[in-house]
């Protein structure tokens, strides 16, 4: 039983930090939006964070040391779940986080899970193993997992390292993300622009997309961005003269991992996607 719950629950340990390794940027976002550190410290934090999730992921599956790592894990649990209650409720952030932009879990269903895995721990940590001794060549695994992320996490704050994004080229541009478009995207070709009113270089992007869209030989522009919210924040920021409509946050993430994305789509189907750096053969 003991083996069985620490190898389940540092399964999941280890697939949510694996996750927020191989994409780093939207987990650092979630540990700023507490606002508790300053942004270069929250950064840090976000990344010693992923390194100790991915240490105790496998330690766990390998019953390293479970007289630390079993109570030290039930602790983390604790600590994760009042701070989203609190980032919730002052509305700070609208999730846990868990699984960076791949898997969005809801407020109770966070804290469900959570009461689970720290209930299997406190059956595992009651009921040890008796006589049980940690090899050390596990030891040796767990210390280099938690290089592994570090390294990884470090490289993969500015771009994916494995593009999870519904959005690739050749993919097909899904009708009910916008209802209010959904004839003109699947029957013509537009570019559609992800924006943040907070995002240094989306306002460089600006006025070059207003130009664009007075072209009449360019494609149709529609501006997306985040939320309700951010489309008034945004009216209010930039007099801009292409469409700007909202979906929902939690799409949003998924569908883009960072801000400005630009994506080429025709009669439905994705044709090429730029992030970044604006499309050099729509100067």
């Amino acid at each position: 039983m003991a083996f069985l719950g620490t190898f389940l629950i540092g399964a999941v340990f280890l697939t949510s930090g694996a996750i927020k390794t191989f994409y780093s940027q939207p987990f650092i976002i979630h540990v700023q939006q507490f606002k508790l550190f300053s942004p270069k410290l929250g950064s840090l934090l976000a990344i010693l964070f992923i390194q100790i999730e991915c240490g105790l992921g496998i330690g766990l599956m390998m019953h390293v040391y479970p007289e630390y790592l079993v109570p030290f894990s039930i602790s983390l649990l604790v600590l994760f779940t009042t701070l989203t209650i609190w980032g919730v409720k002052s509305k700070r952030v609208i999730d846990c986080g868990c699984f960076g932009n791949m898997i969005k879990l809801s407020v109770p269903q966070s804290l469900i899970s959570n009461l689970l895995f720290a209930t299997v721990l406190l059956l595992t940590w009651f009921y040890p193993v008796k006589g049980y001794y940690t090899d050390f060549w596990k030891t040796g695994v767990m210390i280099i997992t938690i290089f592994l992320s570090s390294v990884l996490s470090k490289n993969s704050i500015q771009s994916p390292l494995l593009n999870f994004s519904y959005l690739k080229k050749g993919k097909s541009w899904n009708p009910d993300w916008l209802p209010e478009l959904k004839n003109q995207i699947t029957q013509e070709c537009c570019l559609i622009v992800f924006l943040k009113t907070g995002c240094s270089v989306c306002k460089e992007w600006l006025p070059l997309l207003d130009q664009l869209h007075s072209r009449p030989e360019a494609p149709d522009i529609i501006g997306i961005v985040s939320g309700i919210s951010e489309t008034e924040k945004f009216d209010k920021a930039f007099q801009v003269k292409f469409p700007v409509y909202a979906i929902k946050p939690e799409l949003f993430g998924k569908l883009v991992f960072q801000t400005p994305s630009v994506f080429l789509q025709s009669q439905g189907i994705i044709i090429n996607g730029w992030f970044k750096n604006f499309p050099e053969e729509y100067l």
